[in-house]
């Protein structure tokens, strides 16, 4: 243990008198740190909402398909007899004769729900509620999760009730939780919704969506709640009643992991390629991708300048305190500090400017992204791997300056030899 204060010793030894440097870069590092959450928060989003649905869906063995635009008449033109809406059936019975397993449906439709606060008070402040109610199929349920602050996402046990998760932002702003019930309309039906869970505020949602996109994205399957914050409110349940699979536009086919699905994509694109699209899961990641790196644009010519920028303010540091601390630092060479330990010195003092500079920019930035009204996700492997590699800067740096403090070593070698 008394190695510890010693060590620490030596590291404000080595650091400048008042520390004014020190604080200069501190202030320097968080503003880069803040610059590069907030640059690339778009493209952390990207891979944020991509990890969200592979995680969900517990892998990424999946098909998107979704009618092309003017291919597939809506529902409430079927009666003129203008087209058949059933795009599931045949896509299925192609995928049996090519002889692939029998994949798991998964698929969503959104509803609007509305329900009146205080509708049985004559009071000034009743007022009506609205939000989505989103219906499952039962092979969602049985293979997507969905991320809860509290409860579980449950099968209705055909009672009275409707059970359902509802969003963070729905319990908070009224005071909802698990067991309680929402009388609600969906579709002009009233439904006695029971609250079973709650979702976490930036909870990856599996949510398939008809998409008339030139270039189809991971936004087709899923969405994160964080996308629509806490003012829209959310319902989640697995309602047959408002699931119609033989209308519906999209859906997504999940595979066992033995099936060859970019393969079997391209054999369906060619069978129903005329009137539907087709992407695997890998393809709708990749197209996200390289939507958000083209828009990043003029953004990367900025970060790399003031990277450099800040990269030769440190190199700088490291000089200037170098021959400033040029007494002590001959001292410690002749008294035996091996260049292991000088190493070790330089990384902890440069730590202790870059931990704070770190934590003051992951803390900072969030803020700067809702004053600027953009959207963030949450910290993500995305984000932490920039981080690694500013913690590799450190260290790269701790080298360089023990370098540069042993460059008289030839002169402290004969002086210890006498």
């Amino acid at each position: 243990m008394s190695k510890i204060p010693s060590l620490c010793r030596l590291v404000s030894m080595l650091t400048s008198k008042r520390k004014i440097k020190e604080l200069i870069l501190l202030l320097e590092l968080s503003l880069v740190v803040v610059l590069y959450i907030v640059s690339f928060a778009p493209l952390s989003n990207a891979f944020y909402l991509c990890h969200g649905i592979k995680n969900a869906l517990s892998g990424e063995n999946v098909i998107y398909c979704t009618a092309k635009e003017g291919s597939i008449f809506t529902a409430d033109v079927i009666s003129v007899g203008s087209a058949d809406t059933d795009c599931l059936t045949p896509v299925l019975e192609e995928i049996e004769a090519l002889g692939v397993p029998s994949p798991e449906v998964i698929a969503t439709e959104s509803h609007y729900f509305s329900y009146e606060i205080n509708a049985s008070d004559d009071s000034a402040d009743a007022a009506s509620v609205q939000g989505y109610f989103i219906a499952l199929s039962p092979d969602w349920y049985e293979n997507v999760t969905l991320s809860l602050k509290k409860g579980e996402l449950t099968l209705s046990d055909g009672s009275e009730y409707t059970d359902v998760v509802i969003s963070k932002g729905f319990s908070d702003a009224y005071g909802y939780d698990v067991g309680d019930i929402i009388n609600a309309d969906i579709d002009r039906d009233e439904y006695n919704c029971r609250v079973t869970g709650i979702a976490k505020s930036n909870a990856t949602v599996v949510d398939i969506n008809v998409s008339y996109e030139e270039t189809i994205n991971a936004g087709s399957v899923g969405f994160n709640m964080a996308y629509y914050g806490e003012s829209t409110y959310f319902m989640f349940a697995v309602e047959e009643s408002l699931l119609s699979l033989d209308t519906a536009e999209s859906f997504a086919l999940l595979f066992s992991d033995e099936t060859d699905t970019d393969e079997l994509a391209t054999a369906l694109a060619d069978k129903f390629g005329e009137t539907m699209d087709f992407a695997t899961f890998d393809t709708l990641c990749q197209n996200t991708y390289d939507a958000e790196l083209s828009e990043f644009g003029g953004g990367t010519l900025m970060i790399v300048l003031l990277t450099i920028a800040v990269i030769f303010n440190f190199i700088g540091y490291i000089v200037i305190n170098t021959r400033e601390k040029q007494r002590v630092l001959l001292i410690l060479n002749i008294c035996g500090l091996s260049f292991r330990k000088s190493v070790l010195i330089n990384a902890l003092s440069y730590f202790m400017i870059g931990v704070p500079a770190l934590l003051l920019g992951i803390v900072g930035a969030p803020y700067i992204l809702e004053y600027n009204d953009t959207v963030y996700y949450g910290f993500n492997i995305f984000i932490g791997a920039v981080l690694i590699a500013i913690f590799a800067g450190f260290i790269a740096a701790a080298v360089l300056a023990s370098i540069l403090q042993r460059g008289n070593s030839d002169v402290i070698n004969l002086y210890k030899k006498g």
